[in-house]
């Protein structure tokens, strides 16, 4: 077990560390005049580390069901950490969770300011679908583009987030916060998965596999950042704690240990899916031991 940790830690550096510059080299090939405090906030919560957990879903399904095109995979690799990190901006405005620290620094707005925070989310996105829309051009009946709105837009993680937002606190229980969860985080595991299956040339079955798998994953992953929230330390997480204090979270609602339990369960859900793939890596396994222990 500690030889597949180690490898998926391995793993998951490597992947940041290719990531990196090819994010930096996109924004980097945006054209902005008299400004240029944009594209730095554009780079800035993008370039700060993070987990890359979405990219390599992407990654790991691609080369899990067959042999896919490693310059496709990486621009939808980027693609997905550019939606993920836009989601992160703006989640952390005043306007919604209110938070003032993300990936060990202060968050984009408390740097630059909410307005400017909120044009480089939506540059982010932007530049993210550029990607998605240019491997549709190259990559015919992929439907790239038409996968991550639908992931992003009202039946995703923008759905999600106002249903977290705005739903009274006592019209909440457990079906409604696994709506929450389930759009608000899981539809990008989701999509995610289904992207990477799809450019490895999945079957029909072996894409429905990657989205179960990404379902349950991406279920989990949510409530182990309730835990964490819980119980966590910020300077440890890198993020602000004690944010859902008050909001009725699956710990909130169910307690700690129960929590965790449904969580584990989710997990062991999706590495039954993984049983049903006997090429899946090895390294979609591990991601789902790495999410119940990580700490940040």
């Amino acid at each position: 077990m500690a030889d597949l940790a180690g490898a998926l830690s391995a793993y998951l550096h490597g992947l940041g560390e290719r990531l990196g510059p090819q994010l930096q080299a996109a924004v980097a090939r945006l054209e902005h005049a008299y400004t240029p405090e944009l594209l730095e906030a554009v780079q800035y919560t993008l370039l700060a580390g993070g987990k890359r957990v979405r990219p390599a879903v992407v990654e790991l399904w691609a080369q899990s069901v067959g042999r896919p095109r490693p310059a496709e995979v990486m621009a939808a690799a980027m693609a997905a950490e550019l939606i993920h990190t836009s989601s992160l901006v703006l989640d952390d405005l005043p306007s919604m969770d209110d938070a003032r620290t993300r990936r060990g620094r202060p968050c984009c707005h408390v740097r630059f300011g909410v307005d400017t925070a909120i044009l480089a989310a939506n540059a982010q996105l932007m530049l993210a679908f550029e990607l998605l829309g240019g491997l549709d051009a190259g990559h015919g009946g992929l439907g790239a583009t038409a996968l991550l709105a639908d992931a992003v837009g009202v039946r995703g993680m923008i759905g999600g987030q106002h249903v977290d937002l705005r739903l009274p606190a006592q019209q909440r229980d457990l079906v409604r916060l696994e709506y929450i969860h389930s759009h608000k985080t899981g539809a990008l595991f989701v999509a995610c998965a289904r992207l990477g299956a799809r450019l490895g040339e999945a079957s029909a079955g072996e894409e429905e596999l990657a989205a179960h798998y990404a379902r349950n994953l991406g279920l989990a992953f949510q409530i182990k950042d309730d835990l964490l929230d819980a119980t966590g330390h910020a300077a440890e997480m890198g993020k602000d704690a004690r944010q859902d204090r008050g909001k009725p979270t699956f710990v909130a609602c169910l307690g700690y240990a129960e929590s965790e339990e449904i969580m584990r369960r989710l997990l062991d859900t999706a590495r039954a899916a993984l049983d049903r793939l006997p090429a899946a890596s090895a390294h979609l396994r591990s991601l789902c031991d790495y999410l119940a222990a990580r700490r940040s």
